[in-house]
């Protein structure tokens, strides 16, 4: 449990943590990782806490809206007891100060915790794996894995966190999948610029034969003397991507093409049309996706009122995971 947990009264007991890890632990479906590595000891011991807080404030549905009056009542009990006591102008600015201040740490919190308590409720209600705060050692792995992706970033700034694992069914075929958040931050010169982007695994049926790498197409007089760039039969899909792929062009080329029919790059335009500029990696039987934003940007959800999701916040998430999925699958479709 961290400081604010306690502070704001959802600190929860190790009883029942072990019983919502118990819960965690009896789900029966299958799962699968691009990294081969999931370690479900470690995750439904981080998503029960999640889950704990969410049957704590179902059973106690005015928990945050009764602190927020008690502190209310106490900051303003303050100010006119020290007003009626003559005190000095900065003792009841003091009190002011203190009781703000508290209430704003606490809508931060409610803020934050109003995502976690979404996403949980989202894994349990699709049969998902959900992961809020993966161990640091989580980008390593994936880095080791696929670092044309997550080779970003400044040492020690990365961060993998909101990770799901699940199983989608497109058209009666079964897909699994992986997605998450992924930080990283850039010093250039005084400055720091933070990223946050999306990423979703895809797994195929078939192994595809070359490794490559879709990312957005720089715009440079150069390009056109790229000695590995690939062109497609599609000039639309030709300005938005430019290929990045290990060994020579001669060798790798036709497999690649091959790799991406008309069907396949028609997808990849109507995602980056709707999505905007992204990076797509093909690799063995994995298809993996970056693309800029966070899953939830803002929310309705409301822990004053109440700890279930808010209708609209539901729709929006299952709206833009079913979104990728849809088109992800829909290109794997034609890979497999």
């Amino acid at each position: 449990m961290t400081f604010y947990d306690k502070l704001f009264g959802v600190a929860i007991s190790a009883e029942d943590l072990s019983k919502h890890e118990e819960q965690l632990a009896k789900k029966a479906q299958k799962y699968w990782d691009p990294a081969g590595e999931i370690n479900f000891k470690e995750i439904n011991a981080r998503s029960a806490k999640v889950l704990a807080q969410y049957h704590f404030l179902k059973a106690n549905p005015k928990h945050f809206s009764k602190k927020r009056l008690i502190w209310f009542v106490i900051g303003l009990s303050s100010i006119l007891l020290f007003w009626l006591l003559d005190f000095h102008l900065w003792t009841r600015a003091a009190c002011f100060s203190f009781t703000v201040t508290y209430l704003a740490f606490q809508w931060n919190y409610l803020h934050l915790l109003s995502i976690d308590l979404l996403k949980i409720q989202l894994a349990e209600k699709n049969n998902w794996l959900y992961d809020p705060k993966p161990s640091p050692n989580r980008y390593k792995i994936l880095k080791s894995h696929f670092s044309k992706i997550f080779n970003k970033g400044d040492n020690n700034s990365q961060n993998i966190s909101d990770e799901f694992w699940g199983l989608t069914t497109l058209k009666q075929k079964e897909y699994f999948f992986n997605a998450g958040l992924f930080y990283y931050s850039i010093k250039v010169g005084d400055n720091t610029k933070s990223y946050l982007r999306q990423y979703l695994f895809i797994k195929l049926e078939k192994e595809i034969k070359s490794e490559f790498l879709l990312s957005p197409e720089k715009t440079s007089i150069f390009n056109f003397f790229r000695s590995k760039e690939i062109n497609t039969e599609s000039q639309e899909f030709n300005k938005l991507f430019e290929f990045s792929y290990d060994g020579k062009k001669d060798e790798k080329a036709l497999e690649i093409v091959k790799s991406l029919s008309p069907a396949v790059q028609l997808k990849l335009i109507e995602l980056a049309k709707n999505k905007g500029a992204f990076d797509v990696l093909f690799s063995k039987s994995t298809i993996l996706f970056l693309m800029d934003g966070k899953l939830l940007p803002e929310i309705k959800t409301n822990l004053y009122k109440s700890v279930e999701m808010n209708l609209n916040d539901t729709q929006k998430v299952e709206k833009e995971i079913s979104s990728l999925l849809e088109i992800g699958t829909s290109i794997a479709k034609y890979l497999n």
